[in-house]
């Protein structure tokens, strides 16, 4: 969305009138673009509308679908600083298995890796399950590289980095990576509390 933000807005108004013509009352994906948006041009009035106006249904999604949800919680939170939303969208994201999609709101979240510690070590310990699993189905899967820098195993060595660092910079790289969180930009824009990370 980058230097793109009025061509954005042009794009969701179309999109907007192809879902009234098709009877079609509410769209996760273009509210999710939506409040992205005014997030983007600084309206963060407009972040909260949009988020009172669909909470009911954002909350209801399920499955694949809490990712939009996640994201305009993401710009809520963002936007009034309620670390209880943010805590409420890492535990739908990590119940949905999108780890480094919860990773997003933990970044964006705390100033620095160890307010959000357990978080980051609930999804470390579960992505190293997945290299042992991933390392399994190789030695039948060739076409399955288990060293690659995205597979879990790498990405979990880059989250312990970070908590023994204490410092975001060796997550940069992945964070800007996720999409869709990567629609409101990586910036951490404010601190709260530790009720960001999610229960054990």
């Amino acid at each position: 969305m980058e230097n793109c933000l009025v061509e954005a807005e042009t794009w969701y108004q179309t999109a907007e009138q192809a879902d009234q013509d098709q009877g079609v009352t509410f769209n996760p994906y273009l509210v999710m673009g939506r409040i992205a948006l005014a997030w983007r041009q600084g309206d963060h009035t407009g972040v909260r509308q949009r988020w009172n106006q669909h909470r009911e249904a954002l909350d209801a999604l399920q499955d694949e679908k809490v990712l939009p949800a996640a994201v305009a919680a993401l710009a809520v939170t963002l936007a009034a600083a309620d670390p209880d939303l943010a805590g409420q969208s890492v535990e739908r994201l990590l119940a949905a298995h999108y780890l480094l999609e919860a990773l997003c709101p933990l970044a964006r979240c705390a100033p620095t890796p160890k307010p959000v510690a357990p978080g980051l070590q609930r999804i470390a310990d579960t992505l190293q399950q997945w290299q042992q699993a991933l390392e399994a189905a190789a030695s039948d899967i060739h076409e399955l590289d288990p060293d690659e820098d995205s597979a879990p195993g790498p990405v979990a060595a880059r989250i312990e980095a970070a908590l023994s660092a204490n410092d975001w910079r060796p997550l940069a790289a992945d964070r800007a990576h996720v999409f869709p969180m990567n629609l409101l930009g990586n910036e951490p824009l404010m601190r709260v509390s530790a009720n960001t990370s999610p229960r054990h």
